[in-house]
């Protein structure tokens, strides 16, 4: 095989391979929103009192299951921003290797006003952010 073939097979499955991780990452978003909010039902029944707390002094217990809705919204959230930047970097990675390829598949993508899923979760996860906040402190 001549080095421009090798070269140009080499290039095709780099280009695969971004694919493949941009929908890893695509696909990993969903499966830590189903986690999160998973976490985020069992912590807000105990944090908002949906649940009855067999304990002599359950306000240690719902100041701590609020705390943990902060920490665990915060972790997630964190979660988000990487798998966010993990898809922009293998679509850019995608992007430059089809000017090399002669492809088209994400070049010549185009939307106009819609707004990326992205904002969409980090209005999300502030907002909760703000309600943990909140209830922390007006929890004394």
């Amino acid at each position: 095989m001549s080095e421009e073939k090798k070269s140009l097979e080499n290039l095709r499955v780099e280009y695969s391979e971004a694919n493949t991780n941009r929908r890893h990452y695509s696909n990993l978003r969903f499966a830590v929103f189903s986690v999160y909010f998973a976490v985020l039902g069992g912590l807000s029944s105990v944090a908002f009192g949906v649940v009855e707390i067999k304990s002599p002094s359950p306000a240690p217990i719902v100041l701590a299951a609020r705390i943990a809705g902060l920490l665990f919204t915060v972790i997630f959230f964190s979660f988000e921003i990487q798998c966010d930047l993990n898809l922009r970097h293998f679509g850019l990675v995608a992007i430059e290797l089809e000017d090399l390829l002669g492809y088209r598949q994400f070049k010549t993508r185009k939307f106009r006003f819609i707004p990326r899923a992205f904002y969409f979760a980090c209005g999300m996860y502030l907002l909760l952010i703000v309600l943990w906040l909140i209830s922390i402190y007006r929890h004394g």
